[in-house]
């Protein structure tokens, strides 16, 4: 039902609308709290990933990305990105 995934639809749009004003460190939490409700969610997994990179977080960017490759695992923009990322 709508009120079972309301939790997360919001907590989504938060940490989009802070990605989107580039406020990394609460978008960073805001994704975190998502895949808390959801560990699926694969374009939370990617945002925060994105996060990370953004703060030069790589060895954090790195994992977000790993757990994103058990939900899309033959993604090779997921893969490229893990590879571009400094180590």
């Amino acid at each position: 039902t709508y009120a079972s995934i309301r939790p997360l639809i919001a907590q989504l749009v938060l940490a989009n609308v802070y990605f989107e004003l580039k406020v990394w460190d609460k978008a960073e939490q805001a994704y975190r709290r998502t895949l808390e409700i959801d560990p699926g969610n694969t374009t939370a997994s990617n945002n925060l990933a994105l996060a990370y990179r953004a703060q030069g977080k790589f060895p954090e960017a790195r994992k977000a990305y790993e757990h994103l490759l058990l939900y899309r695992r033959d993604d090779p923009e997921v893969k490229k990105a893990i590879e571009s990322l400094p180590k």
